[in-house]
């Protein structure tokens, strides 16, 4: 099992001009596809868009478990 990863805050603002940042998320949705691609390729292979999850409804994200338990989604 595999998922996606989302572009973290700290990388983007590191970045100052527009179209650096361009280029940053286009290469990290790239990487993202790569990962989405996989499981085309076998039924064995499971990727969960977690990007997709983030952004939708819900709170998916635990600062708190990020920081303890280096695990960044949410447990409930």
């Amino acid at each position: 099992m595999f998922n996606t990863l989302p572009l973290p805050v700290v990388l983007q603002r590191q970045i100052l001009g527009a179209r650096e940042r361009n280029q940053l998320s286009r290469l990290w949705q790239g990487f993202n596809l790569s990962l989405l691609s996989l499981s085309d390729d076998s039924h064995r292979v499971v990727v969960l868009d977690t990007q997709c999850l983030m952004t939708g409804a819900g709170n998916w994200r635990d600062d708190r478990m990020a920081f303890y338990a280096k695990s960044p989604l949410a447990m409930a």
